[in-house]
């Protein structure tokens, strides 16, 4: 016996499975493939590398941006964990300020993302460098836009909330 829990918001659907994408994504992302593609380097003699995001953590460590550092080292990890709790609990209960918390969590997050990526560099070489962003990286922000799309979902339309709404089970 199973049971279907099926939460509208404002005549919309929040679908479960973004509860499951979002974390999903964001996990992959942080322990799965390279985030990151390093060109060879002749000047240096450095062969070309991918980096997974462990690799940036190792490269960032004497890094002058304090951002980079932190967001390699121990911020990643807790935007992850803080993603996976808001995702999960704002499908689960679909209250309006968890759905608030969503949108500008994953807006924050993704941001402080991209300062930490851009690190000491400037604008222009971080731009430069978007073709190197390898499945990792892209994993990540991906999780960041489901949790947003968790939170716009909740939100619903202006003319119902969430709360007022009763979930629909139905059992198999």
């Amino acid at each position: 016996m199973s049971t279907d829990i099926e939460i509208t918001a404002g005549g919309r659907r929040i679908p479960p499975l973004l509860g499951v994408i979002c974390p999903a994504a964001l996990w992959l992302g942080l322990l799965g493939p390279a985030g990151a593609y390093v060109p060879a380097q002749a000047s240096t003699n450095s062969p070309a590398m991918d980096l997974t995001f462990a690799g940036l953590a190792a490269a960032s460590v004497g890094s002058p941006s304090f951002l980079q550092a932190a967001y390699f080292s121990w911020l990643g990890w807790v935007f992850a964990t803080a993603s996976t709790v808001l995702a999960i609990a704002t499908v689960r209960t679909c209250t309006r300020v968890l759905s608030g918390i969503c949108v500008l969590a994953g807006v924050f997050q993704a941001v402080v993302t991209v300062f930490a990526m851009k690190g000491p560099l400037s604008w222009s070489v971080l731009m430069s460098g978007i073709g190197n962003t390898r499945l990792g990286a892209a994993l990540v922000f991906l999780g960041f836009i489901a949790l947003i799309a968790i939170g716009f979902l909740g939100l619903g339309a202006a003319a119902s909330a969430c709360e007022s709404q009763a979930p629909v089970t139905t059992s198999v």
